[in-house]
């Protein structure tokens, strides 16, 4: 196997993995969410996306 085949397998299971977590969100938080009204709809998103900012920098941080 030379470097091209295991870029090649290793962009397959990485887009396998994001695809799995978005179905994954899909199917556990958005019917969950779908019962708010629209002020804590977005309320929900804005917490949701505070947390994936702060995991996400320290996750890039510790590799």
């Amino acid at each position: 196997m030379d470097a091209l085949d295991i870029s090649l397998i290793l962009s397959i299971l990485s887009c396998g993995l994001v695809g799995g977590f978005i179905f994954t969100y899909a199917i556990v938080v958005m019917p969950g969410l779908s019962n708010l009204n629209n002020r804590d709809f977005l309320r929900a998103f804005q917490v949701t996306d505070a947390v994936y900012r702060i995991n996400s920098r320290s996750s890039c941080l510790l590799g």
